[in-house]
């Protein structure tokens, strides 16, 4: 027997339903707008500029990595 929708299940629907009529360009511009949100919400949770939170992710993202096998020879 199926659930019946909740109140998240029919925002979730109207929200993908709006995002499909969207064309590629607008979508993109969408992603990027949502991550400019991100980032300014990163800084002020952090207390930094912008710029900072930034610089903060780019050295988070290289943690624990190791080098490729190209970048290990010379």
């Amino acid at each position: 027997m199926a659930r019946p929708a909740s109140v998240a299940d029919h925002l979730v629907a109207r929200e993908r339903e709006r995002i499909e009529r969207l064309s590629a360009e607008e979508r993109v511009q969408e992603a990027l707008a949502l991550g400019e949100q991100a980032i300014g919400l990163l800084a002020e949770e952090l207390g930094v500029d912008p710029r900072e939170a930034r610089r903060i992710l780019a050295r988070e993202r290289q943690k624990g990595r190791r080098p490729s096998v190209a970048a290990r020879v010379g």
